[in-house]
């Protein structure tokens, strides 16, 4: 433990200067540290990552306006958007991503643009893999407030049933969630 050292010149009630001594000061221990979580690099393979948006709806036609990741900051934007807009938070949850899948899917999302002779990464494609093989429920509801279940294939990737829903959602919120995963992913 480092310790503090101060040069302290003390003088007695007569004024006269006593040599220099020195005093060693423990530094102060702070009681209420907060604990800290244990630095993590590896996942486990059943590891889930949260996507939380808030979807802005219309109040006359009820259709999404617009959708912005859902975070404590926005917890008084009830105030500000509440005549005009109803909130809904949809909450989807995605399997994490793997390095060697990332990479197959980026192979696999290669366009070869014969003027440069160049290979660039398809974007909406990447992002069809993570949709398709990654999301593994939803909040989403019907008319009738019941839960839309998700439908997977024997290779745990999103049946065409599921996948035909999907894609009936507004881009904006597909848009959205997609993004949030990709920075939580750090891709």
């Amino acid at each position: 433990m480092d310790e503090e050292i101060k040069e302290v010149n003390t003088q007695d009630a007569s004024n006269q200067t006593k040599p220099d001594e020195t005093i060693v000061e423990e530094p102060k221990k702070e009681t209420n540290e907060l604990k800290k979580a244990t630095p993590r690099i590896f996942f486990k393979k059943d590891s889930k990552v949260e996507i939380s948006i808030n979807g802005y709806h219309n109040n006359e036609t009820g259709e999404l306006a617009f959708a912005i990741p859902a975070d404590d900051k926005d917890a008084n934007d009830d105030e500000t958007f509440g005549e005009l807009f109803t909130k809904v938070n949809y909450k989807f949850w995605f399997t994490r991503c793997p390095y060697d899948k990332y990479n197959r899917y980026r192979t696999r999302s290669m366009i070869y643009n014969s003027e440069d002779q160049n290979n660039t990464i398809n974007e909406l494609r990447l992002r069809e893999f993570f949709l398709v093989f990654h999301l593994v429920d939803w909040n989403l509801t019907d008319e009738d407030g019941e839960k839309i279940e998700l439908k997977f294939d024997p290779n745990k990737a999103l049946s065409d049933e599921s996948l035909n829903l999907i894609y009936t959602l507004p881009n904006i919120l597909l848009d959205t969630v997609l993004t949030q995963y990709e920075k939580k992913m750090s891709l």
